[in-house]
């Protein structure tokens, strides 16, 4: 592989890289920079994720990769959200087979060497209520609070839990560690989440 490309994935400060980013920093025609990054994927040392997105797949690199910064990468806007957040803030015991998000656009999978990517729509009015921004070190990503995610979860799922308790015995919820989570979320969820069987849900758990 060109010893440039190789030092340009090296010192990228991302573990992943756009064909906008290396039309940048790669000299020469268009068909001179598509036959390096072939070459790179071939290589191993770049993984195509989706049409213009790579994961620098270099031995360097591979303590940077965050799934849940990528799922961002990949279809947007989105967030973090139902079963992977869950997971994500230990309320849920179950590990997950993919990484699942919500976004404002029709719902897409995409199937990678790195991870399963699912995201499926919800309404845009209050898109980001409940929504955290994670920042570490130089990841970055969306992901969204417990209730949030609970709220996303009756909305796709059609959950119709009459009580905390019926919640948590169907999720395997540790009710005590869930209660402690943010209760004015739910609050704002039972009156501004942009759907009324989920508003109604949520106001029988509140």
């Amino acid at each position: 592989m060109n010893k440039k490309l190789y030092q340009i994935l090296r010192d990228w400060p991302k573990s992943y890289i756009t064909d906008t980013d290396l039309s940048f920093i790669i000299e020469g025609s268009d068909d001179s920079r598509y036959g390096l990054i072939n070459r790179a994927i071939k290589k191993g040392f770049l993984i195509h994720i989706r049409r213009g997105l790579y994961e620098i797949a270099l031995p360097e690199k591979r303590q940077m990769v965050d799934l849940f910064e990528l799922a961002q990468m990949i279809y947007g806007p989105s967030f973090v959200s139902i079963e992977s957040a869950l997971q994500y803030h230990n309320i849920i015991p179950e590990g997950i087979y993919a990484i699942t998000s919500v976004t404002t656009k029709r719902s897409m999978e995409f199937t990678t060497p790195l991870s399963l990517f699912l995201y499926r729509t919800i309404p845009k009015t209050n898109f980001l209520l409940g929504v955290e921004r994670i920042e570490k070190n130089a990841i970055c990503y969306f992901m969204a609070q417990p209730w949030r995610a609970i709220a996303d979860l009756i909305y796709l799922n059609r959950k119709n839990w009459s009580s905390i308790k019926s919640m948590c015995d169907d999720m395997r919820i540790n009710e005590d560690l869930f209660l402690e989570k943010t209760p004015s979320l739910l609050v704002d969820l039972a009156e501004e989440y942009p759907n009324k069987r989920t508003r109604q849900i949520l106001k029988n758990l509140k």
